[in-house]
């Protein structure tokens, strides 16, 4: 029987000193005949129950080796050596289901089918669904997020442009790891077919490499597709919006001929006040001489399509 060892484990087999040739010496026994085989393997065939019964814990072990030799074509002594990875000389139960795991996946890739090309197809393009939608939202959220920080609280703190991105990109990924099932969930929905592999399939070099390959794609795609909301942000506006903000004095929304004097005098431009009515006046501006931003937009944008 297995003999217990330390930290509650059990040592399950016993391994040879050092890789050699021949499972089990045993000196001074001679070999047996080939009619004593024989009638051992009759006797073994009809009550194989009994017959381990009867053996030692050494001489179960023995047949256990003996078996998986004969199964897989190898020399289990020398494969039950390598296992021991501590080379105490016995193999524990953890290094033996490390063992098993790895003969099973081993065994499986070797004897998995070649999948077809519409079903490497369809793998590739399940595999790429959730980037895609994942780098979409990702990206997205990034940019308006960005766009959000940068008016809302980069104004008040003085942040640059790219602690404002940084910001941002770190809501977006806190909240892309937190719909990551979603995610999952909405491309699932969407109606692609599977495309059938088993799992001895999917764990074949060439499809796993395809599905790493899909994946990148996927996300390149993916983020392009969420730098969308470019298209829909207008930076002239937004810096149209900063300058009137600094002229806007008493933040009242509306801008005087005196706030737009002193503006252009802190830039080193002196003006009198009686030009900038004149100018007012001349750009339409109500009969209260005050400037909105909507007009002041207006204008601006006239003037940087005057000077392009």
């Amino acid at each position: 029987d297995p003999a217990p060892a330390r930290g509650g484990q059990r040592r399950l087999l016993r391994t040879a000193p050092a890789p050699r040739s021949g499972c089990f010496p045993t000196p001074g026994v001679a070999e047996p005949a080939a009619g004593e085989v024989t009638a051992a393997a009759e006797v073994l065939h009809r009550a194989p129950d009994r017959v381990v019964a009867e053996l030692s814990g050494d001489g179960r072990r023995q047949v256990a080796v003996a078996a998986l030799s004969a199964h897989f074509g190898r020399d289990f002594c020398q494969v039950l050596y390598e296992v021991d990875q501590n080379h105490d000389h016995k193999v524990d139960r953890a290094e033996f289901s490390r063992f098993l795991t790895t003969v099973a996946e081993q065994h499986a890739t070797n004897t998995a089918t070649p999948p077809t090309p519409q079903q490497l197809t369809l793998f590739a393009l399940n595999a790429a669904l959730p980037f895609v939608i994942f780098g979409a939202l990702d990206n997205s959220i990034m940019i308006v997020g960005g766009e959000a920080v940068d008016d809302f609280i980069g104004g008040t703190f003085r942040l640059s442009t790219l602690a404002c991105a940084a910001i941002a990109n770190t809501f977006a990924d806190v909240l892309g790891i937190s719909i990551g099932n979603t995610v999952e969930r909405v491309a699932a929905r969407c109606g692609l077919p599977q495309s059938g592999l088993t799992s001895a399939q999917v764990a074949l070099p060439r499809v796993r490499r395809l599905q790493v390959a899909s994946g990148s794609i996927g996300i390149f795609v993916g983020c392009i597709i969420g730098m969308l909301p470019l298209f829909f942000i207008d930076e002239d506006k937004k810096k149209a919006a900063q300058l009137f903000a600094e002229i806007d004095a008493d933040s009242s929304g509306r801008v005087t001929a005196a706030e737009v004097k002193r503006f252009c005098g802190r830039l080193g431009l002196p003006v009198a006040e009686s030009d900038v009515q004149k100018a007012f006046e001349e750009w339409g501006v109500a009969d209260d001489h005050m400037l909105s931003f909507e007009e002041f937009w207006a204008h601006f944008r006239s003037s940087r399509l005057r000077l392009k």
